[in-house]
């Protein structure tokens, strides 16, 4: 018997309890419920006594089991998402199949139109009857967004309604998931990727042509019919521009950080506009080309820090064989001031379709002069020293030979501070997808839930380029490149415990998964890892500092 149940049933032993050990058993040889279900995940009371129907024991007995044994439980209105639902949510005219997801505001079931015998994806709003103006008026607002837009790649509305104070809109149902699913290979090939995004860059010039602004284009909403074909969805934040419809105040923060504009990021909401949507398509190219998001910390807040302050990491860096065209292109949507980025999403389209005929694209790579004013901006102390010594230097004696020798010297300076801000940069990214990849095992440990690794999936894509980086930026460094050896050695050490406790998990359980951490000397090594980096970036500060002292 599973763990949950054995422990479920631990001190009952009178009839009610057979009755429930009955019942259970049903319940999951009819329904393959986990089988290894953690005994402090929350258990499912509506799918439970809904599939056992008349059979089953009254869900007061249940729940009162569950409290002898320990265990939470969640209401009906949180059901674990991809079980069955069963008739607990009832609309006229549908059959409720499962629950598909759930979002910030609503919920999506699968679920059967009956008179047409169709599919659709019913999508109602989380709070129902106890919605608020704000959350019904957004809801209102994605299908009145939905309903303006008939294009092949953007999910299609076929009704919107309500029925006992609960809104729902019946949507187009797209059966093969959606862009993040475990099943789409990342990175993706190059030209596979800027096919995708020019589709997807194609769907939006409809949809800013209409008004609409998405402001939450991401992976997860891409969903992807059986034929590949890529179907943008979810409009529950979109913004019209013709009114007054984006139902935010200035200050208030919608979206997903690691897909958002910097404008966005800000809460600077009356500043979005298409420019917004434009990032978030280049986030969603650099992700299908290096594997992860151009921006991710360990907190929702610390990336959305990222974002508004760092530049991110040239795609050709993690993957040097990347054509440099297509990370030209994916730059220049990751801008962070909306006027640099493409005038509009159809010269974008045009620019990627250029660059899968072969033929030159319009966008321009950034050049020296304009990465050194953008490090000076990231950068203003040192920068302000560096023009000092650069003016004094220089200071109206340009015509005499010396002097232009001592401006070269003070240029190979400045490229050198350059060179070891970005030793900086690229450490802090190193230990940053480390750390991340701990976070991530500590909470697939915690849950049994495989999400939380996504953190270490893009930590195993990234870790070998980033340090293959930093031995090309400090070659001529012995002493750090004998660093980066133990860092490489450690990080792959930690990375490999982490798909240890996952193979264990998927195979003998959380227990036995969680030995592996507790035997491990997991944190000793990356105490080791932080400690020579931050060793490395310590010495590059020194360099810039005797660089920069006057």
């Amino acid at each position: 018997m599973p763990h949950f149940v054995t422990h479920l049933l631990r001190n009952r032993r009178d009839e009610e309890a057979k009755d429930l050990r009955r019942a259970t058993d049903q319940l999951l040889g009819s329904h393959k419920w986990d089988a290894e279900t953690d005994s402090q995940s929350p258990l499912d009371l509506a799918a439970m006594t809904t599939v056992l129907g008349a059979e089953s024991p009254p869900e007061s007995l249940i729940q009162a089991v569950f409290q002898d044994a320990g265990l939470p439980t969640l209401p009906v209105t949180q059901a674990v998402p991809g079980k069955f639902v069963g008739d607990r949510v009832a609309v006229p005219g549908y059959e409720i199949l499962e629950e598909l997801g759930r979002g910030a505001m609503g919920v999506v079931y699968r679920a059967r139109h009956l008179r047409l015998n169709r599919l659709v994806a019913l999508k109602m709003i989380l709070a129902g009857e106890h919605a608020g103006p704000e959350e019904r008026a957004r809801f209102r607002s994605e299908a009145e967004a939905a309903a303006r837009l008939q294009h092949p790649n953007i999910v299609q509305i076929h009704e919107v309604d309500e029925h006992n104070g609960r809104p729902y809109i019946a949507l187009e149902f797209v059966e093969g998931g959606s862009l993040d699913g475990k099943d789409i290979p990342m990175p993706m090939p190059e030209r596979q990727a800027a096919q995708l995004l020019e589709t997807l860059a194609r769907a939006m010039i409809a949809a800013h042509q209409r008004g609409i602004v998405h402001r939450d284009l991401k992976p997860a909403n891409v969903l992807l019919a059986s034929d590949g074909t890529p179907k943008i969805t979810d409009f529950g934040l979109a913004k019209l521009l013709d009114g007054e419809s984006g139902h935010t105040q200035t200050g208030s923060i919608l979206g997903t950080p690691s897909y958002m504009a910097p404008e966005q990021a800000a809460g600077k909401t009356h500043e979005i506009g298409p420019a917004a949507d434009l990032y978030a398509l280049g986030a969603i190219l650099y992700e299908l080309l290096t594997g992860r998001p151009p921006f991710r910390a360990a907190t929702p807040m610390a990336t959305l820090h990222q974002v508004l302050t760092l530049m991110p990491v040239p795609p050709r860096h993690l993957l040097p064989e990347l054509s440099r065209d297509l990370e030209t292109i994916c730059l220049k949507c990751l801008e962070k001031e909306p006027h640099k980025r493409y005038s509009n999403a159809e010269a974008l389209a045009e620019d990627l379709r250029r660059f899968l005929a072969g033929q030159p694209v319009r966008a321009r790579p950034v050049g020296e002069a304009e990465r050194l004013w953008r490090w000076g901006r990231r950068n203003p102390m040192v920068a302000s020293l560096l023009a000092m010594l650069i003016a004094d230097l220089t200071g109206g004696l340009t015509a005499v030979s010396w002097q232009w020798r001592r401006t070269e010297v003070a240029r190979h300076s400045l490229t050198r501070v350059i060179h070891a801000q970005e030793v900086i940069e690229t450490l802090e990214m190193t230990i940053s997808g480390l750390k991340d990849a701990e976070t991530g095992q500590r909470g697939y440990l915690l849950t049994a839930d495989e999400r939380y690794l996504e953190p270490y999936q893009t930590a195993l894509v990234q870790f070998d380029h980033r340090i293959g980086r930093l031995r090309t930026l400090t070659e001529n460094d012995t002493d750090a490149q004998r660093r980066l050896d133990v860092v490489k050695s450690l990080g792959e050490a930690k990375l490999q415990e982490i798909q240890t406790t996952i193979d264990l998990g998927r195979e003998h359980g959380i227990e036995a998964a969680l030995s592996v951490v507790l035997t491990h000397k997991g944190k000793e090594s990356m105490d080791q890892v932080r400690g020579l980096i931050a060793q490395m970036e310590q010495e590059e500060r020194e360099k810039i500092r005797s660089l920069t002292d006057l």
